[in-house]
């Protein structure tokens, strides 16, 4: 198994970076690592195993990796930031002969919708933040200060932290 090729990508974000170092300390040797950061610390200091690719949301996407996949002989695909979770998701049956570590789509589409997550950690008697739709929210009831976030999203992208109702209508 620790022969494997294995490709890991968004190595320049935490995820990435981690299962790179990890999979590096149990004795994996052929990794392989890609990212849309050209300023990538890898691709300054593990050139030859790097490779720059365009963001998962790209048209191009998907033939950059199958071109960096051809040529590697890559038989692992270790997607690590949400858009290429999702990305994969959908597309793993696009590229053959090759493994993804991946969640199950429905797995998936709970872990991100904060609703569902809401709703699966209720049943299973697990606290979870008070959460609450757009369509349900009754500004007058919101106690301050307040976080709010999109219904499906990941890492930062769209959250505000709002310190009362001035802040809220600006938004």
């Amino acid at each position: 198994m620790k022969n494997k090729k294995i490709l890991i990508t968004a190595v320049d974000q935490p995820p990435g970076r981690g299962a790179y170092e990890s999979l590096k300390i149990a004795g994996f040797r052929n990794l392989y690592t890609c990212d849309s950061n050209k300023n990538s610390y890898f691709n300054h200091i593990k050139k030859k195993k790097f490779y720059i690719v365009e963001n998962a949301e790209s048209k191009t996407y998907l033939s950059s990796i199958k071109k960096i996949v051809k040529k590697n002989k890559i038989e692992i695909i270790i997607p690590c930031i949400e858009p290429e979770v999702i990305f994969w998701s959908k597309n793993f049956k696009k590229l053959k002969n090759v493994k993804f570590l991946l969640p199950n789509n429905n797995t998936l589409i709970n872990a991100i919708d904060k609703l569902k997550l809401k709703k699966i950690a209720n049943e299973l008697g697990i606290t979870y933040p008070k959460t609450i739709s757009l369509e349900k929210l009754k500004i007058n009831s919101l106690n301050f200060p307040c976080i709010l976030k999109p219904k499906i999203g990941w890492g930062m992208r769209g959250f505000y932290f709002v310190k009362n109702l001035i802040e809220l209508r600006i938004l």
